[in-house]
């Protein structure tokens, strides 16, 4: 792992963790042994947009840099799509993980990653928050 920079450690780990998640993902959801052929058609490439959109999003805010209150708002508004895409993928492929009653390692692999995710979204919105509250 990369040694990062103290304010753009957050950042980077974010786009890093995005990378591996999409990844993971996209690899799970190609996985004839988890989802057979036959069901993918079922909304499994709205789910494999959505993600690689979360990656997209996330790497849209990361290059923005920011020097007025317009670009705070537009780097917050796509770390903020790309946290909401990654619940919706969440609550999709929870749908699969039931239909096809998938292995509980396979489920808390993918849970885990998707949390870790979450929650660096989440620190570097609030580290964003607060670093940018004087811009205006």
């Amino acid at each position: 792992m990369p040694k990062y920079q103290e304010h753009g450690e957050r950042e980077l780990k974010v786009l890093d963790l995005s990378r591996e998640f999409v990844l993971t993902t996209l690899r799970l959801l190609k996985s004839e042994n988890i989802i057979p052929k036959s069901y993918r058609w079922m909304g499994l490439n709205k789910i494999s947009e959505m993600v690689i959109d979360i990656d997209i999003n996330l790497n849209k805010a990361n290059n923005i840099k920011v020097t007025n209150k317009l670009e705070y708002e537009s780097r917050h508004h796509f770390q903020t799509l790309a946290y909401s895409s990654l619940v919706t993928t969440g609550e999709m492929l929870d749908t699969y993980f039931r239909i096809f009653d998938m292995k509980v390692k396979t489920l808390n692999n993918w849970l885990n990653k998707k949390a870790e995710l979450q929650r660096y979204i989440t620190a570097w919105c609030k580290s964003d928050e607060a670093r940018y509250q004087d811009i205006g």
